[in-house]
């Protein structure tokens, strides 16, 4: 049987609202990430090794190329963390929209290590499937240990296929996978807007996320925090 992965992307309240009624998710850049040294590997075989000036611009070159074409969306396991809440979705004030994937759709799930990413320059020669695949999974998804509460998963996107709409690219929400709203604890949004917003008839359910009495961990209300109640 196949095993499914829930992954959710935390946002804001204003930017939640406009990828529910926008349909769109906005995709992220290889160059504007939080760390510096992610998606930011250590080529190794390259000559001459012993220049290490040389080495650093060729590393970085091999970035600059790879962000052209590729953007990626960052989801995380870690819907019940009090700390991811507050990092990604404006201090609980935000929303996390929650996707249901089968376990070899879900993306890549990230690494937490000390050392640096490393590619072999012999990968970078065809960038092509499924050698382009081995390349993101090696260079680009490992990260500090420091990082490790996100447990987080990546899935790249082709820049090509995506919107753009000013400086920034867009990408379909998965529809098929899309199957939770859940609203931060001091979300001002209520389950009945998500309810309009999504249409009456929706099967996606909208949640309230909860700080529990006996720990520190999110905690989620029922099957729908509320039913659309007509005057």
């Amino acid at each position: 049987m196949a095993l499914n992965t829930i992954i959710y992307r935390f946002l804001s309240a204003r930017h939640g609202l406009e990828a529910l009624q926008t349909r769109t998710l906005k995709v992220g850049r290889l160059l504007d990430l939080n760390d510096p040294l992610d998606c930011s590997p250590r080529i190794i075989n390259y000559q001459p090794q012993s220049v290490d000036v040389l080495n650093e611009r060729f590393e970085q070159n091999v970035i600059s190329d790879a962000a052209k074409t590729l953007g990626l969306l960052c989801f995380s396991e870690a819907v019940d963390d009090p700390v991811v809440w507050s990092h990604y979705a404006d201090c609980h004030r935000g929303i996390a929209l929650g996707f249901c994937f089968p376990e070899k759709e879900a993306g890549f799930p990230v690494s937490y290590k000390n050392e640096r990413a490393q590619l072999d320059y012999a990968t970078l020669s065809v960038m092509e499937s499924p050698n382009l695949k081995k390349v993101l999974e090696q260079g680009f998804t490992t990260k500090a240990p420091s990082w490790r509460y996100e447990r987080e998963y990546r899935k790249f996107v082709d820049l090509d296929t995506c919107r753009m709409v000013g400086e920034h690219y867009f990408t379909s929400l998965p529809q098929m996978s899309f199957i939770q709203v859940v609203l931060g604890c001091r979300c001002a949004i209520v389950a009945n807007d998500i309810i309009r917003l999504l249409g009456e008839n929706t099967k996606i359910a909208v949640l309230r996320a909860k700080t529990r009495q006996d720990s520190y961990t999110i905690d989620m209300g029922g099957e729908r925090e509320a039913m659309l109640i007509r005057p």
